[in-house]
């Protein structure tokens, strides 16, 4: 004798003491166990937890430390973000800001701009830029300090007038018609052409 199986119907819904269906087939209920996996539109809960760890913590408001990798592509406004490892932010696939090993590096295709931030107080690196303009510091005037440092002007030119503070100095004698000169040239000159011309 075949038997005929027919599924469970009811217009209203079910309800027991802890699961409810209504008629639109929403289900609710204490605890919910797989053994496969979901697919579905939405959920709404208090608290889900997969291999016996929370996703969610601080009444579901929170990703739970455990949660170390995810593929999501918006998890909406954050109000703080803890990353132990490293960052990076991609556009196409290519990295735009990237932290790794603690090194930065920012790769922006237009200019763009970094404010009211100190650069090297501590470990400081290499700066290469096509200008560097420094400007008055809340009314104060402006510094731009090379302590021990070697400047090179390599064909460059300073435009406009320079005030020293200090005398300046040269390390060499001057060979050029238009070259500065030192004063020991000056002094050493003056005494030559005074023994030539009986001055």
């Amino acid at each position: 004798m075949a038997v005929n199986y027919s599924r469970l119907k009811s217009k209203a819904g079910f309800e027991s003491p802890g699961f409810l269906v209504n008629s639109a087939g929403n289900i609710a209920a204490a605890s919910l166990t797989l053994d496969n996996s979901i697919s579905v539109p939405s959920i709404s809960t208090d608290t889900i937890t997969i291999s016996n760890q929370p996703l969610f913590t601080n009444n579901g408001t929170t990703l739970s430390p455990s949660v170390i990798g995810s593929s999501l592509v918006s998890v909406g406004t954050l109000n703080g973000l803890t990353v132990d490892g490293n960052v990076r932010l991609r556009l196409n696939g290519e990295n735009k800001i990237s932290i790794i090993d603690g090194k930065i590096e920012i790769k922006s295709t237009t200019r763009g701009a970094i404010e009211n931030v100190n650069i090297g107080t501590e470990n400081p690196g290499t700066v290469r830029a096509t200008s560097v303009n420094v400007v008055s510091d809340q009314g104060s005037p402006g510094s731009l300090t090379a302590s021990g440092a070697n400047i090179n002007f390599n064909a460059s030119v300073i435009a406009g007038t320079v005030s020293f503070s200090e005398a300046p100095s040269s390390g060499t004698a001057p060979t050029n018609g238009d070259d500065l000169v030192r004063k020991d040239y000056v002094d050493n000159n003056s005494i030559a052409y005074a023994v030539v011309f009986g001055a």
